[in-house]
């Protein structure tokens, strides 16, 4: 069992909190409530046995096509629900009858994917509606759009009228679209002495782990299933040879309080990873310089300690360091 962490039951609580409070506001945005969609196909009773591979195949049919246009946001909500729970249930039956020594972590990948595509066609119906009140308060939910670009968030954020743009709510709405934009063009340098330990118990500094070009720091945690599944597509592109590590250094740092939780979860990691614990875990003066409350977080930094890009997804900064891999492809 994972040991308790206030850190991790604060975020999971608030991510929880806040995918509630969407919900509502995209079923609650329209005065009229009546659901007034197309029909939409009825739920499979049975899934047909694996077949080697191509069970894969059978997640498909449970990702929301993209390229679909829905008359309102209920069809959409509607949709989305009803393939989710056919999504879950094929998950877990690929879960007990799949040989695949990786079948976890696919299954994961499809979650992640299924969440991205919703989010894509929730941007494309946004983008089609009136630039009104009602559906300005919907953009937030794009917080979680990993797939839509900052600029495209920026983009649609600007064909509103200008005084929602520049009214206090306008404001922190797109301060939450575009929450690490501020942070480009920090110099880190003060946090040279920030102190990391490898597994082998020997000290480093922060400054002494930098890159003769650029350095990506991975924040998270073994307690973090996030981090976990977003560590191994990094390594899986690194594997794949998709991130040049001569050019980009990727140093693992993480915030668990227990050492010996890090020691077990770092097992897992091919050799010659950069792997260390941060001293002070969540209360790092790193986390606090750039008020960091929440794991997975990614950090680029060019050679001077200059941060290039930041980001609460690996998605955020693959085209940096991997710019050939399409992002749609990375769940």
């Amino acid at each position: 069992m994972k040991p308790f962490s206030w850190s991790n039951y604060c975020r999971v609580a608030r991510q929880y909190a806040m995918l509630v409070f969407a919900c509502f506001l995209l079923s609650h945005c329209y005065g009229d409530h009546e659901y007034r969609g197309a029909s939409i196909p009825i739920a499979e009773k049975t899934v047909a046995p694996p077949q080697q591979d191509t069970f894969l195949n059978g997640f498909y049919r449970y990702i929301i096509d993209t390229t679909r246009q829905f008359p309102d946001i209920e069809t959409l909500l509607a949709l989305r629900n009803q393939l989710g729970q056919q999504l879950w249930a094929y998950k877990q039956y690929f879960l007990q009858h799949s040989k695949r020594s990786d079948a976890g972590f696919i299954a994961d990948s499809v979650t992640q994917y299924e969440q991205e595509m919703f989010m894509v066609s929730l941007y494309k119906h946004l983008y089609r509606l009136p630039k009104k009140q009602t559906s300005f308060n919907m953009l937030n939910v794009l917080e979680y759009a990993h797939l839509v670009s900052a600029a495209d968030k920026e983009a649609l954020f600007n064909l509103y009228p200008a005084a929602m743009r520049t009214s206090a709510k306008g404001k922190a709405l797109l301060a939450k679209l575009l929450p690490l934009k501020a942070h480009q063009g920090m110099s880190l340098t003060g946090l040279g002495n920030q102190l990391l330990t490898d597994p082998q118990g020997k000290k480093a500094s922060l400054a002494g782990t930098m890159a003769p070009e650029q350095t990506l720091l991975v924040l998270g945690a073994s307690w973090c299933s996030p981090c976990r599944h977003q560590d191994r597509i990094i390594e899986k592109l690194v594997h794949a040879q998709q991130i040049d590590t001569t050019k980009t250094r990727i140093l693992y740092l993480s915030v668990d309080e227990k050492p010996a939780n890090w020691q077990r979860f770092i097992a897992s990691f091919e050799p010659g990873n950069q792997l260390y614990l941060l001293s002070g875990g969540l209360n790092s003066p790193l986390l606090k310089k750039l008020s960091i409350i929440g794991i997975p977080h990614y950090i680029l930094l060019d050679n001077t300690m200059t941060i290039t890009l930041e980001g609460e997804h690996i998605k955020d900064i693959l085209p940096a360091i991997a710019p050939g891999v399409d992002l749609n492809t990375i769940f």
